[in-house]
């Protein structure tokens, strides 16, 4: 998935912090999202690789 087809998956989601019971909505797709992608990333759940200059983001099996 594109970074524009991850905007409207993620708007709205609950979130919280490790170990916090409080939790907020997601307000701020692109905000959210830059923190969260090079995360996941790192840690290997998702790869990403560029296509026609756009970058795809997919689950790693």
């Amino acid at each position: 998935m594109t970074r524009a087809q991850l905007r409207p998956v993620v708007e709205g989601l609950p979130a919280s912090r490790p170990f916090s019971q409080r939790r907020i909505a997601v307000t701020d797709p692109d905000q959210f999202l830059d923190v969260l992608l090079p995360y996941l990333v790192e840690q290997r759940f998702v790869s990403v690789r560029k296509e026609r200059g756009t970058e795809l983001y997919t689950l790693r099996k």
